[in-house]
């Protein structure tokens, strides 16, 4: 297995003090700046987005809260345990975030094809995480298993209508 593609640009707008910001990373980043200038926030960047990684990928269990059905209509911001994830995937379907977060799935698992994102038959306000594979006809529902370890080369979060686009 091929290590991902490093880190080597950050989009960022709208989270916290970081109205918009768009820098190249280097194998070496120094941050300078005078106090409040936004260094802090800038990290912090880095803090949500390993903490959405760190909580989203480990539960693998059957009462993961990824794995039950979330309400349809709660897509403000993307939950700490992805609770409303496919709500929030839904909500974005027709953006390039979305396009975006396919196209990383494909690289790291070819045979995904896309997810799911339709209301439960028997409640129509409520949605649960599914995607369809490459050559099956139903859609698949997240399988449980001991461990799971995911490298994402990019990555795209949403949080109270900011958002940070790695690429």
């Amino acid at each position: 297995m091929t290590d991902p593609e490093p880190l080597d640009r950050l989009q960022v707008t709208g989270f916290k003090s970081i109205a918009q910001l768009d820098v190249r990373l280097k194998d070496l980043n120094i941050l300078i700046g005078a106090n409040g200038a936004g260094k802090s926030n800038f990290i912090g960047v880095f803090r949500f987005v390993h903490e959405i990684l760190r909580k989203n990928l480990h539960d693998t269990s059957e009462s993961a809260k990824v794995k039950q059905p979330g309400r349809i209509g709660e897509t403000d911001m993307l939950l700490p345990q992805a609770d409303n994830l496919a709500a929030f995937l839904r909500s974005i379907r027709e953006t390039l975030a979305y396009r975006l977060i396919v196209q990383t799935i494909q690289r790291v698992a070819p045979l995904f094809q896309d997810f799911v994102l339709e209301p439960e038959k028997d409640n129509l306000s409520l949605i649960r995480l599914r995607w369809r594979h490459r050559g099956l006809m139903r859609p698949s529902m997240p399988v449980t298993s001991p461990t799971a370890s995911i490298r994402i080369p990019a990555a795209w979060v949403h949080r109270r209508r900011s958002q940070a686009i790695l690429a």
